[in-house]
């Protein structure tokens, strides 16, 4: 599943562009965003890749590149949310014929050896996410563009708006796990895949 998860990451949703430029948020740089209209867009050919390799100008004290080189990054996090959230609901729309076949076997070879622990999840997470008062929220220390190819092909992106995903890679799970609790103290439930988290 890891090989499908950067597959996806690098093929549809520019991980090779933006791993050096992980944001915590989708909207982290919509701000430099210009609204431009992208379906004739080439990505491809823009000089994003080219400039942020020889310049490094994605570095973790948090220097960036110039106003086009922002708006570049800006419309790049626009295409994923896009994409995310018109294939949600229909990743193999996405991947395409062959790769869906090959994603649907490994879905079943994965419920098949764990007790159908995602089919669980998924209707756990289906449960609070129809409740008028309660939202599902995931933090991760995963990157966020991988994290989002995680969540689309473990067909959690019903559950899981992409503005309701964080990586907290950059900056640590507690800051997100004290503002929530913080807005919503008698309604919050948290989970973890780790020990790390103690209170549900």
């Amino acid at each position: 599943m890891e090989e499908m998860i950067f597959n996806m990451a690098d093929t549809h949703l520019f991980f090779n562009d933006l791993e050096e430029c992980d944001q915590v948020h989708i909207d982290d740089v919509s701000s430099d965003d210009n609204g431009q209209d992208l379906s004739t867009y080439s990505f491809a050919t823009d000089g994003f890749h080219a400039a942020a390799t020889s310049a490094n100008l994605c570095l973790a004290t948090g220097v960036r590149g110039g106003v086009d080189w922002m708006r570049k990054l800006a419309f790049r996090y626009r295409r994923v949310k896009e994409l995310y959230s018109t294939y949600k609901n229909n990743v193999g729309g996405l991947l395409g014929p062959a790769k869906r076949d090959a994603w649907l076997q490994l879905r079943a070879e994965v419920e098949a050896l764990t007790d159908s622990w995602l089919t669980h999840a998924l209707k756990s997470l289906s449960i609070i996410s129809s409740r008028s008062n309660c939202v599902n929220v995931l933090v991760t220390t995963t990157q966020l563009i991988p994290a989002l190819a995680k969540v689309l092909l473990y067909s959690l992106g019903s559950v899981f708006p992409i503005e309701n995903i964080y990586s907290a890679t950059k900056i640590g799970k507690e800051p997100h796990t004290h503002a929530h609790t913080q807005e919503q103290p008698h309604t919050s439930a948290r989970l973890t895949s780790n020990n790390t988290e103690r209170e549900i």
